[in-house]
């Protein structure tokens, strides 16, 4: 089994110094830098699930945390398999996207 791990996060008041040195621990740890606050590894789950304990050491010095997003998918293969239902919807993306956006609901005045 393999393991893809993806991390946003984000921080107010940030020391830029403390949050540069979280970052290059990740990527030290093999985490792949996406962009301003995204990163993303694919290991082993003791390897994926190593980045909280760096994260968890070095939040509080870079700043004041807004934002922790931790996504964790396991698979045999990433390169996915066959949805059987899709057969029963051959043109599914053609008649989703002819549908209109829904309509918000009214807004009910406030007192």
């Amino acid at each position: 089994m393999k393991y893809r791990g993806l991390i946003n996060i984000d921080f107010t008041h940030q020391n830029s110094n403390e949050y540069q040195k979280l970052l290059a621990a990740l990527i030290d740890a093999g985490w792949a830098y996406l962009e301003t606050s995204a990163l993303l590894i694919e290991g082993d789950l003791a390897t994926v699930l190593h980045a909280l304990e760096i994260v968890s050491k070095q939040c509080q010095d870079a700043g004041v945390l807004s934002a922790l997003t931790i996504h964790v998918q396991g698979s045999s293969d990433f390169t996915g398999v066959p949805y059987p239902a899709a057969k029963n919807h051959p043109y599914a993306r053609r008649d989703v996207l002819a549908k209109q956006f829904p309509k918000p609901s009214p807004r009910k005045p406030t007192t």
